[in-house]
């Protein structure tokens, strides 16, 4: 059944269906959602997870499909667009990345490069050198050898035997961490990684240096802030959610001498991950655009503090078809 619907697909697109449909909509760019590009994604499956993780040959297919058939450009110009000051070609798109993870300058940049596709990469202001909670907190759960625990939380016992049932627990202690604030993470993964007798070390950097993200900007790709410690800025307070929006944009900006005009929402866990509140402090707190994990294309009406975007397939199949679709106004 999967061939048969994956011949299917790439029928339709061989018609041109979907280039004349994409004719008759008005003007639209499609924001890709990115977050790691390693060329072994097995090897940190239990710490990024698999799910954010695209193969690196993979995303060398993709962008050399943008590069080819699509208009590449930048969150500057997203912007432009939304304030109808700027009309773009069609079959426009930008290229985005969330976190910061190390591999997208040493992966994700050379084949941007070669390709020649700018992006932007997103950054927990706070997590640069160092270990993002959810690596930790995934890598805690995946690797313990205790059959139980008691949630420090809840206060009751958990069973660890099976990984489903690890997984659960993750995703548990994960909708805890996603709400406490920046001062509190550290504390509470190190109260975790006690109970369960694990700690996550990696041999190599996983996040991006000062270094290397002053080197992203020389490359000629743009960095924006995806907050300071990757909260759902949803289910903070509203002086949490001030000092997430505004203290890591100033360390940015201490850091790199450039201007951050650009904010990711992080979408840890729950839903929704932004709302109206958020727009408002990402406004008083001088972004111009904000991006969501909320799916669909960008268009001229479109407020750009809640700007939509897809992630991105884990196949060049399934990415055509995705793309082609959001081209030709068709939700996949």
């Amino acid at each position: 059944m999967d061939k048969a619907k994956a011949s299917i697909k790439r029928l339709a697109l061989q018609t041109g269906i979907f280039s004349a449909i994409s004719r008759l909509h008005g003007p639209q760019i499609v924001i890709l959602r990115y977050h790691s590009i390693l060329h072994n994604p097995a090897e940190h499956a239990d710490s990024i997870g698999s799910g954010i993780i695209h193969p690196s040959a993979v995303f060398g297919q993709q962008m050399e499909y943008v590069s080819r058939t699509c208009h590449p450009v930048t969150m500057d110009e997203v912007f432009e667009f939304s304030q109808g000051t700027k009309n773009v070609p069609p079959r426009s798109v930008a290229v985005t990345f969330d976190d910061g993870f190390e591999d997208n300058l040493s992966v994700a940049v050379p084949i941007l490069n070669r390709c020649g596709v700018p992006a932007t990469i997103y950054v927990i202001a706070g997590y640069v050198e160092s270990i993002p909670w959810y690596c930790s907190l995934r890598y805690i759960f995946a690797r313990t050898q205790r059959q139980s625990f008691v949630d420090p939380f809840s206060g009751t016992m958990k069973d660890l035997s099976t990984p489903k049932i690890r997984y659960e627990s993750f995703l548990a202690c994960s909708r805890v961490c996603a709400s406490r604030p920046h001062s509190e993470i550290d504390e509470v993964i190190a109260m975790l990684e006690k109970k369960l007798d694990v700690e996550y070390k990696p041999d190599q950097p996983i996040m991006l240096s000062w270094d290397g993200i002053r080197k992203i900007i020389q490359h000629g790709h743009m960095i924006g802030s995806h907050s300071l410690s990757h909260p759902n800025m949803a289910y903070i307070s509203p002086e949490e959610l001030q000092v997430q929006m505004s203290t890591s944009r100033g360390i940015l900006e201490e850091q790199v001498g450039n201007k951050i005009r650009h904010f990711s929402y992080p979408s840890p866990i729950m839903e929704p991950h932004w709302n109206e509140s958020t727009v408002e402090v990402c406004t008083t707190a001088g972004y111009e655009t904000a991006v969501t994990c909320t799916g669909g294309a960008v268009h001229s009406a479109d407020r750009p503090l809640s700007l939509k975007r897809i992630f991105v397939p884990d196949t060049l199949d399934d990415f055509t078809w995705a793309l082609e679709n959001m081209f030709a106004g068709r939700k996949v």
